[in-house]
């Protein structure tokens, strides 16, 4: 037997067990009945009341956690065999007696009343009442405007906008960037009311002071405010800005990482027209101070001639001609002695060198020089001659040909411009190193030419003539030197106006030199080839922007000058912990296994040009990653794409639409640089999209297109504007330009414009008479109208004329095509419409080729009405090209019926009376109908008619033979181009087509037979029959039959 549990307790010895377990009712009565009814509520909570002995030491441990439960009022599990009418789980104890008898140790009589325990139903969870929409705020906008004083060409892409302040609706912060420009101005809607600080900042320009204005904005209105940026004055005129070229050792080329400077420095001369330039030549200290002066010149004038070779190509030709050739031993001089690794720079950077940059001429280099000497139609020795190298400096300076305005630099004698100054070696930077070859100490960061800008109209202290400034044996530069002493002196001090410290106190006359971009960089990278393998041990030579050789340069000794290499690691990589400024960086990579290309990791193949990598390094990336690949440049060069949906385009007329032909501009792999689209003439007319009027006007601006678009595609619709005079004699050009890339050939494609000309004829004028072509404007609106076959062929068909395409030597297919199935067309043989007739099947194909000069004809029927007018007709168009080349109109009606009512003088309606009706050569039979009508249809081309009429009306005897004589009545009728009812001939032809006979002859007698019709009508009409053609029998004709 179980006995009971209560918690943990087995109730021992029960003696007396007790429950109660009710059924709740709610007694309700029945309003008008007799009796209630129950409603059941459930049951009570059942009680249970035990007593009992309890015996054992444990059990007065489990009655002390009993008694805890019983005072906390904690539910406890109970479990009994007690036979009651609910099972019970859980119950709560109400009341609890122990007792331990005495004597009888770890013996208890109990006494327990527990109640069932329930749990409380959980809360009932209403859902909570719907959020109210939420009122958004009254916006506002803000505008901003931000100007720099002073600089009415600043360049806003730079300034950084943001608002701060607290919003009205709740007080909260708001921290915003705007970034909705247009040009110096910001504007942004849907700006929350409140009070705010708008701030501007020139982050690249240290210079320019923040600006700040307050701004508070209102609901619904517009706040503008303005915020001027002011630079310091005094600082403005003492900071110079500069850019610098470093050369080779004892050399001025601009060698091929140096043009990216140049164009540099091109593009911020464009945008800072206000500032004006200096170009000033330096040198290291290794050398005769007399012949640095005159390498310091050559280094400016070799800079002056690049920047200007774009508006000034003969000057910079003739400017650089004179330095590459040898020196002969005079000073000053010109001449540069330009050799091996001059002509191999410039070779590599053209595409004819895939082979290191190196003092000796070898194999790889005779083959370039082959190569490129054929390509400009001379003659393939291999060696370099002044007609090669005139030749390599045209090709070298067209790359990326620069054109600084006259009016940047500062002004010489005459208003000519200042074009460069040199000082030498009198102008070294602050950090050159203290060496032991000092001071013969060659240092490349020193090689340099510093473009400078500043915002000055002249230089503050005056400068001597250069040596070399119209040297006897030289073009001129200038006319004068009045910026200084004229005299040449080359003991004078130069360039004593710039200082390199700015950190120190200037004097108003000196200028303080300062990087564009200042700031350093910590630079690193690898080398690797095309597969992705790292290659160690490759050396390199890396040069920073300001000219140091990052791992460091021969200063002194025979090879002076000359750059210690660096190595990859075993893991290709290369690291520099040493800060290093930003800018340009130049590389050059020993190429293991000429020939090769190295290019930049982040750069298409086609940058690759040979050993030289050109890439700029700044905080936002400062890695220089290199990828070797084996190859000519050639096999890498971005060659121009263009794609022809279709040769042929239709002239487009003012009432046709042709689809315009798609033509795809693109490159056949990624580009960086621009390229040209060029046509040869304008018949054929270029549009950026399929409809709209936006076209290329090819004005040196809508026709470039920049390296992102042509590398995902440029797509250009061609519509034709006037017929082309020859095949193919519209030809396309797409010409790339890069200063980064290699490119290939310009691409070329020819298209033609094809006019179309689909005439229809209007009605015949007489007989065996062709009708003539209706205009261009009158074929097209109101267009020709037709109508409707007729079973007995009564209808007339209209001529249609196919004429020879245009330009004549076309040799396509036209194609003639009917709008809809409203009509058809006949062959030329098909004029009049016969029994047996088949139409022809549209479209129809015509070979242009197959078509006389003077046009094909088809004849043309309508085969159903039309439902609106000018909804039907044919077009004439090109097979698989295009259908709406030329176009006529045509309407389509049921045809002319002819409807007259015959009456007799007595008014009756002539009925069954047979009759013949002739009109336009044809004659046609049947009979009046009971109430005098006559239908008929008639050819749309007759303008007269006769009417024979057979009825017993006009049957009698002959009173001597008694024989049936038959009269047949004739009625001429006027079916077109009736005379106005005012005049006899014009009532007269209303009357008989109205059926009220005036006469068989139409014409200007008012005979007794017309006055007893014109009774007659007047009688029908309610007007006075007095026979006569009055203004109110006049009125009724017009209403009843038309004017």
């Amino acid at each position: 037997m179980v006995r009971p549990l209560l918690g943990d307790i087995e109730l021992q010895q029960v003696q007396k067990v007790e429950t109660e377990a009710d059924q709740t009712l709610a007694q309700h009565s029945i309003p008008a009945l007799e009796g209630d009814f129950f409603q059941g509520l459930g049951r009570r909570n059942t009680w249970v009341k035990l007593s009992g002995v309890l015996t054992g030491a444990e059990v007065k441990t489990g009655l002390k956690d009993l008694r805890d439960k019983f005072r906390d009022a904690q539910p406890v599990d109970f479990i009994a065999d007690i036979a009651t009418a609910t099972q019970v789980n859980q119950v709560v104890i109400e009341e609890m007696g122990v007792r331990e008898l005495a004597g009888k140790p770890a013996r208890f009589e109990y006494a327990f009343t527990l109640r069932e325990y329930i749990p409380a139903p959980a809360p009932r969870q209403e859902p909570p009442p719907p959020i109210p929409p939420r009122l958004d705020p009254v916006t506002a906008t803000l505008i901003v405007e931000v100007t720099v004083e002073g600089e009415p060409t600043f360049d806003f892409s730079k300034v950084t906008l943001t608002v701060q302040g607290t919003q009205d609706e709740d007080n909260t912060t708001l921290d915003r960037t705007l970034t909705n420009r247009a040009n110096n101005i910001w504007t942004e809607a849907d700006f929350p009311p409140g009070s705010y600080t708008a701030r501007a900042i020139v982050p690249s320009d240290p210079e320019l002071p923040p600006g700040s204005a307050t701004a508070v904005v209102q609901s619904g209105q517009t706040t503008q405010v303005t915020i001027t940026l002011r630079r310091n004055p005094q600082r403005l005129t003492n900071v110079a800005k500069k850019f610098v070229v470093h050369f080779w050792f004892d050399k001025a080329f601009v060698e091929p990482c140096m043009r990216h400077v140049l164009r540099q420095v091109a593009d911020y001369a464009s945008h800072h027209a206000d500032e004006k330039m200096l170009i000033v030549g330096n040198t290291d200290e290794s050398g005769r101070d007399n012949y640095n002066l005159s390498l310091g010149d050559r280094r400016a004038r070799s800079v002056y001639a690049y920047l200007t070779s774009g508006r000034d190509q003969p000057g910079a030709l003739t400017e650089w001609n004179l330095l590459r050739r040898s020196q002969d031993g005079q000073q000053p001089t010109v001449k540069d002695n330009w050799n091996v690794r001059q002509y191999q720079y410039m070779l590599q950077t053209l595409g004819f060198y895939p082979g290191n940059v190196k003092d000796t001429h070898d194999a790889l280099t005779t083959q370039g020089v082959k190569d490129f000497q054929t390509s400009k139609g001379l003659p393939p020795t291999g060696v370099v001659n002044d007609a090669t190298w005139e030749k390599l400096i045209e090709a070298y300076l067209s790359l990326d040909p620069q054109a600084v305005a006259d009016a940047q630099f500062f002004r010489n004698c005459g208003d000519e411009p200042l074009k460069w100054v040199s000082c030498g070696e009198q102008h070294p930077l602050d950090d050159t190193p203290i060496d032991a070859c000092a001071p013969e100490l060659a240092w490349r960061p020193n090689r340099r030419t510093e473009i400078l800008f500043v915002r000055a109209d002249r230089l503050p202290r005056p400068e001597p003539i250069p040596v070399t400034f119209n040297l006897s044996g030289t073009p001129p530069v200038g006319s004068g030197w009045c910026v200084g002493s004229n005299t040449p002196d080359s003991n004078a001090r130069r360039c004593d106006f710039l200082k390199q410290n700015c950190s120190t106190t200037l004097a108003p006359d000196e200028w303080c030199v300062e990087p564009v971009e200042p700031g350093s960089i910590t630079v690193s990278g690898s080398i690797s080839d095309e597969n992705g393998n790292s290659l160690g041990e490759i050396k390199y030579v890396l040069i920073a922007p300001d000219g140091k050789f990052m791992d460091g340069e021969r200063k002194c000794g025979p090879d002076r000058g000359k750059p210690i290499k660096g190595k990859t690691a075993l893991d290709g990589t290369f690291a520099y912990p040493d800060q290093s400024s930003i800018g340009v960086y130049t590389m050059e990579v020993e190429l293991p296994h000429p020939p090769q290309i190295a290019h930049a990791k982040t750069k298409p193949p086609a940058t690759g040009r040979g050993s030289v990598v050109c890439k700029r390094l700044d905080s936002g990336d400062a890695v220089f990653d290199v990828i070797i690949r084996s190859g000519t440049p050639s096999q890498f060069a971005v060659n121009p794409l263009i794609t022809l949906t279709s040769a042929i385009v239709v002239v487009k007329k003012s009432y046709t639409n042709p689809a315009r032909q798609l033509v795809t501009l693109k490159t056949d792999a990624e580009f960086i640089g621009a390229g040209t689209l060029e046509r040869s003439n304008n018949a054929i007319r270029f549009f950026i999209a399929a409809t709209g009027n936006t076209e290329i006007t090819f004005n040196g601006t809508d026709n470039v297109f920049d390296g992102a678009q042509l590398t995902a595609g440029v797509p250009l619709f061609a519509e034709g504007a006037t017929p082309s005079t020859t095949i193919d004699d519209v030809q396309l050009t797409l010409t790339l330009s890069s200063v980064d890339l290699l490119v290939g050939p310009p691409k070329t494609a020819t298209m033609t414009a094809v006019e179309l000309t689909l005439e229809i004829g209007d009605r015949r004028s007489a007989p065996g008479v062709d009708p003539v072509p209706l205009s261009t404007a009158a074929k097209i609106d109101p267009g020709r109208s037709l109508e409707i076959r007729d079973p007995n062929n009564v209808h007339e068909r209209a001529l249609l004329m196919v004429r020879p395409a245009n330009p004549a030597t076309f040799t396509g297919n036209l194609v003639l095509t009917a709008m809809n199935d409203k009509v058809r067309v006949f062959a030329e043989a098909d004029e009049v419409p016969a029994t047996g007739q088949t139409p022809l099947p549209t479209p129809q194909v015509i070979p242009n080729g197959t078509i006389p000069p003077d046009g094909l004809k088809f004849w043309a029927e309508g085969a159903n009405v039309s439902a609106s007018p000018r909804d039907s007709g044919f077009q004439l168009g090109i097979q698989d090209i295009e259908k709406d080349g030329d176009r006529v109109i045509i309407t389509i009606t049921p045809g002319r019926i002819l409807t007259l009512r015959l009456i007799d003088d007595r008014g009756q309606p002539v009925k069954n009376a047979s009759y013949r009706l002739q009109a336009a050569d044809k004659e046609f039979t049947g009979s009046t109908n009971v109430q005098g009508i006559l239908q008929q249809r008639i050819p749309s081309n007759a303008i007269t008619g006769k009417l024979l009429l057979d009825s017993k009306l006009f049957h009698r005897r002959n009173l001597q033979t008694g024989e049936l004589v038959i009269d047949i009545w004739s009625i001429d009728l006027q079916l077109q181009d009736l005379d106005p009812p005012n005049k006899v001939t014009g009532a007269k032809a209303r009357l008989n087509n109205l059926g009220l006979f005036a006469g068989i002859q139409v014409n200007s007698n008012l005979d007794d037979q017309t006055k007893r019709a014109l009774q007659r009508f007047q009688t029908l009409h309610g007007i006075e029959p007095t026979g006569n053609l009055d203004s109110a029998t006049q009125q009724k004709l017009r209403e009843q039959y038309g004017s």
